[in-house]
């Protein structure tokens, strides 16, 4: 705990100490031999990688981002050359060739997220098909909601739909949440929401709305994008972290988005002044008048 104050420093001073350890003037003329070690350390760790990540059950897209990922060199090598540097086990030469390696190789780890996320993001969207299995198992019961995603705040609007008597029809790929959901009562279907299929069973052509609540940004985005390419007609109200992600995401097609950010501060804002004895109409007012100013920037279609 004592330590942990110091750490960024002592990082950055220990990166700089490589850095300024680095010699190009021992190797001018070998710049293809430099890339071909780069990329040959690259393809080494990820052909390790893959296999391992799927060995532990990763699946095989997510085992391709990791392996992407962890592929360049890390700051252990960097000091383990230096000690065999120390210990006269590696000369200058070999010490220097082989710190620029892994140094190159840390340098493309922007480029390999990149990567990554481009791979992961190109699968989900090419996988057209659905099983048939998700469809058959979600329940066939009219719902003037439909509530895609079921984590705590997909849950939380649940029982609010319930304490005001208004039946949903809930989804969730998490199997974990659906077998948890059942054992306490509640019918949880398991199905992906990215998949039109699985929106088309669960009622969204004629549910008078749907909630889009999942964690997930990017999957949420392509819940929203779905929604609004099969069922243009179907209002979507989603949440956004923050109101740039709500922009994202009305520019997708959602109809409400709520910003998490924007109305936790507002109700803090309003508990801390009711404490402080603010008038209770007053303080709404504020806070709406503000909240709608907020939502403007956003051009939010409910908030005009």
């Amino acid at each position: 705990a004592e330590v942990q104050p110091f750490r960024g420093l002592l990082l950055g001073l220990f990166f700089i100490s490589m850095g300024m350890s680095v010699n190009l003037g021992h190797f001018p003329d070998h710049t293809l031999e430099l890339a071909a070690s780069v990329m040959a350390l690259l393809a080494i760790k990820f052909i390790t990688l893959f296999p391992l990540s799927r060995l532990f059950g990763i699946g095989s897209k997510d085992s391709v981002s990791v392996s992407l990922l962890l592929a360049q060199g890390g700051e252990f090598a960097l000091v383990l050359f230096a000690l065999a540097k120390g210990l006269g086990l590696l000369d200058e030469t070999l010490f220097q060739y082989l710190l620029i390696v892994v140094i190159l190789s840390m340098l493309v780890t922007p480029l390999l997220d990149k990567l990554a996320h481009v791979i992961y993001i190109k699968s989900r969207i090419d996988s057209k098909s659905c099983p048939n299995d998700e469809i058959d198992k979600i329940e066939q019961t009219a719902s003037p909601v439909i509530l895609a995603g079921f984590g705590r705040m997909g849950r939380r609007i649940a029982s609010i739909l319930e304490l005001m008597e208004v039946s949903y029809v809930a989804i969730d790929k998490d199997t974990f949440v659906v077998e948890r959901e059942h054992s306490a009562g509640k019918t949880v279907n398991y199905g992906d929401a990215t998949h039109p299929e699985v929106l088309r069973a669960a009622g969204a052509a004629d549910a008078r709305i749907v909630i889009v609540s999942i964690d997930d940004f990017e999957a949420t985005e392509r819940v929203v994008s779905t929604l609004h390419t099969s069922f243009p007609n179907v209002p979507v109200f989603v949440r956004g972290h923050s109101l740039s992600k709500c922009r994202q995401l009305e520019a997708l097609g959602a109809c409400y988005t709520v910003s998490e950010t924007l109305e936790a501060g507002v109700e803090l804002a309003r508990a801390a002044l009711l404490y402080m004895g603010a008038n209770e109409p007053d303080v709404s007012v504020v806070l709406e008048s503000f909240r709608r100013d907020c939502y403007g920037r956003t051009d939010q279609k409910s908030h005009k």
